[in-house]
């Protein structure tokens, strides 16, 4: 384990004083703990990043939210099964394309509609792990 994770970190909160103007800080000092996961750094080659989810999405549309949202819940829903989830912005009008690694699964453009989250999960873990249950969105 480094030096720096094994030596105590402080922390103090800056508070106004009713009397000063200034920025002041407290006396009462709180000690912080490190974090479990800061004491195994994490290492991954090239090979662990896959599969990888890449949303690309236009910028001028604003479908930067709607994007983030779906690459949110796929990380909940494959969390153990994904390497990576990025969200690409474009400037290409109407862009809305999902990938997996090199595969588009989805795209806004030819599909004429959003894919709905049931059906990006299904496309999704057909691409993954074929044979895994999606529980309730298997339905």
């Amino acid at each position: 384990m480094s030096a720096f994770l094994s030596s105590p970190l402080y922390f103090s909160r800056p508070t106004t004083s009713p009397f000063r103007k200034q920025t002041c800080f407290q006396s009462n000092v709180r000690r912080l703990t490190p974090h479990a996961c800061a004491e195994e750094p994490r290492t991954r080659s090239s090979a662990a990043l896959s599969p990888r989810v890449a949303f690309d999405y236009c910028t001028g549309c604003r479908w930067g939210l709607r994007a983030g949202w779906m690459a949110q819940e796929l990380l909940v829903t494959f969390e153990s099964e994904l390497g990576e989830v990025a969200l690409r912005p474009t400037k290409e009008a109407g862009t809305f394309d999902v990938w997996v690694d090199q595969d588009r699964v989805w795209c806004r453009e030819e599909m004429r509609r959003f894919p709905e989250m049931k059906e990006l999960k299904q496309l999704v873990r057909n691409a993954v792990v074929p044979g895994r249950s999606l529980g309730h969105s298997d339905n």
